[in-house]
Order: structure tokens, then C-alpha cells, then sequence
């Protein structure tokens, strides 16, 4: 089994999501462009493809390019997905860089064993009750800040079908979005939110990209990802570029470039 590790050990430097292939944790195939993120930590150099292409992008509703299609959730038609035809599994998705792809649920999810005294760990997909539940590893979906390193599995569940069905966008957020299975590193369909969906929304200053990264935290145990323009003037790239203890390079409150923010407290 095949997997990257959505862990966040919280030693100044938090791994990073992305780069996997196939159907990987990170970068499973058909998520719309090279879309690597990095978990506000280390603040890794994040980008999403190219420049955008096709169609015309409303902010967390039905993109269309070369045929209708959802920008997550139930995927839309089998019609043509990115001039490449028909989905023959998943579902067709506009990724970061504009373009439509055909993108399916991640296969190998990493399960790790049950302690005995554990009596609400599953051991896989099969003891999750409901449709659609999915057995994962807490320390793959880990996103706290330190501490006794999780163990076992828990059932997740898709948060959304259609992009309508997110409704908890935060302040100063443009956009709300179902990520479908698959796409951007979700093991489960996802409601994602910020200040784009493809690359041709950022248009602040010149060369942004739509990134899909940790948002700020300002200081708090508030860790999730956001969907943020990022460009080659900010401030910042990673957390390297941030010279003063417990600063990390995060996106700003309106989703608009990176700075050097205070990142979450590192509990022992």
C-alpha cells in the first residue's frame, strides 16, 4: 500500500501534503494540475499548474469548460472531460489550473492497527455505518498542534455532494466549494473554502496562482485548508523566508498573497 501522511508533528516544521502520485495521499492523479501544499509549518513552496484555461469560473457554483460539469461533488455529466472524453470512473473536476479532469476517489488510504482497549476503532470500510464512510488512520487526518501522537482509525464521511451544500464559508471568504474524493489530497468529498477556484481568479498582482494550503492560525489551535492566491511579489514563499521565532508564511485574512503571521501554538 502506497501513501503519503497528513502528519503534523509539531516541532517547528509540519510535513507537507502533495507530491504523491497515483492514488496516493496528496497528489492522486487528476486533480487538475501539480497542486502541492505545505501545512503552515514549514510553509513549503506551494503552487497549482499553470496558468488557467477554458470556460468561465462562478465562485463556488458550476464551472463550465467544453461541457457541463461540477466543480465537485457528484462530478456533473459524462460528457467530455478535458477534450480527453468521458470519465469511464469518478468524476470529471476543474482543478486549480482551470482545466477539467477525471478524477477518482483515493484507493489506498493508510489504516493503522486498533489497540485492544480501543472499542471505537474501525478496521475498515466496512464497519463504518452510513453510505460512503471511509476508514482512515487519526494520524493521517492529524491536525492538531502536538502532544500524545494519535493512534487508530476513524470513520470519515463526505461533508458534501454539490457546492451548494457548503454554507460555512468563513469571514471574507469568495468562495465555497465541494472537493470531490480524490482531488487535492481529500480522502472524503470536502467543503473548502477562500478567495478562488482556479488560477485565473487571481489577478491582485501579477503570476498568481489558486493554492490550496493551511490558513492562518494567528496564534491559535485553528489549524484547516483554504483556497488562497498566491503570488511571486508576497512577502513570503515559506516559512523560511520568515526570520523571527514562532512567524510562519500563511495566507492573508482575505485570501489575497502570504505573510509572515505568528503560527499555532507548539504544545509538548
Amino acid at each position: 500500500m502506497s501513501c503519503c501522511v497528513r502528519f503534523l508533528a509539531l516541532s517547528g516544521a509540519f510535513a507537507t501534503l502533495g507530491g504523491c502520485s497515483g492514488s496516493t495521499f496528496g497528489g492522486a492523479s487528476g486533480t487538475g494540475g501539480s497542486q502541492s501544499l505545505s501545512t503552515g509549518g514549514n510553509g513549503a513552496t506551494e503552487s497549482s499548474g499553470g496558468a488557467a484555461s477554458g470556460g468561465t469560473t462562478s465562485s463556488g457554483g458550476t464551472t463550465s469548460t467544453g461541457g457541463t460539469t461540477s466543480s465537485g461533488g457528484s462530478g456533473g455529466t459524462e460528457g467530455s472531460c478535458g477534450g480527453s472524453g468521458p470519465c469511464t470512473s469518478g468524476v470529471c473536476w476543474q482543478g486549480l489550473d482551470g482545466a477539467n479532469t477525471c478524477v477518482s476517489p483515493i484507493k489506498d488510504v493508510p489504516v493503522a492497527q486498533c489497540m485492544s482497549i480501543d472499542m471505537t476503532c474501525c478496521l475498515g470500510d466496512a464497519d463504518c455505518a452510513g453510505t460512503g464512510g471511509r476508514c482512515i488512520s487519526n494520524l493521517a487526518t492529524y491536525l492538531g498542534c502536538g502532544g500524545a501522537v494519535p493512534t487508530g482509525n476513524t470513520c470519515h464521511y463526505d461533508d458534501c455532494k454539490v457546492d451548494a451544500d457548503c454554507k460555512n464559508a468563513p469571514a471574507m471568504a469568495t468562495v465555497s466549494t465541494c472537493v470531490p474524493s480524490g482531488a487535492l489530497g481529500e480522502y472524503n468529498a470536502t467543503c473548502v473554502y477562500g478567495g478562488c477556484r482556479t488560477n485565473g481568479d487571481c489577478t491582485l498582482h501579477a503570476g498568481g496562482t489558486c493554492t490550496y494550503g493551511e490558513q492562518a492560525t494567528h496564534g491559535m489551535c485553528d489549524r484547516g485548508f483554504v483556497l488562497y492566491c498566491a503570488y511571486p511579489s508576497d512577502p513570503c514563499k515559506n516559512t523560511q523566508d520568515c526570520t523571527s521565532a514562532g512567524l510562519v508564511c500563511a495566507p492573508e485574512d482575505n485570501f489575497q498573497g502570504r505573510h509572515c503571521t505568528q503560527g499555532p501554538p507548539e504544545y509538548p
